[in-house]
């Protein structure tokens, strides 16, 4: 019987270290949906100016599952990049990952932004849109862009320290 390493002498830190990245990319699309959906919940309020019963319907069905559909969308998009890169690099980096999460989700805080200072209620879709999507879009992307950039922002540090430790 051939003998085995027992688990603790195993080299499991390869192993885990892999992955790390990836972690961070699915994390901020959890973190994304479930902020976009309480923000849904607790923010958007019927507003006088539309009247379309079958648009208001739309936005109060499907509205508070846009959080899912626009992290699913950086997801995917970061995924593919965050791919390539390790590609060419044949290391994960978790540096790498949160920079390119923050960057994947701040075009949907630049059009949340947008659309709840900047854009004019004109049509009756636009002000459904305006409504059920610009606040909710602009905090939950807020957040995981903040805790992205606060994440960078931490492993410089440790990355300064550690070399100023040795």
């Amino acid at each position: 019987m051939p003998e085995t390493a027992p688990k603790s002498a195993r080299d499991d830190s390869k192993k885990t270290s892999r992955t790390s990245g990836w972690y961070v990319l699915f994390l901020a699309w959890i973190v994304c949906a479930a902020a976009y959906f309480e923000f849904f919940k607790t923010l958007v309020k019927p507003v006088a100016d539309i009247t379309n019963g079958q648009l208001l319907d739309v936005g109060h069905r499907y509205g508070p599952f846009i959080g899912v559909a626009l992290g699913l969308i950086s997801f995917l998009a970061v995924g593919l990049v965050y791919l390539i890169i390790r590609l060419i690099r044949k290391r994960p980096s978790w540096l790498v990952a949160l920079i390119l999460t923050a960057l994947g989700y701040a075009p949907w805080l630049v059009l949340g932004w947008d659309l709840v200072y900047r854009e004019p209620r004109y049509a009756e879709v636009a002000r459904l849109i305006i409504t059920y999507m610009g606040k909710p879009m602009l905090y939950s992307t807020a957040i995981v862009c903040g805790v992205a950039l606060l994440g960078v922002v931490l492993t410089l540090l440790t990355l300064v320290f550690k070399k100023r430790a040795k």
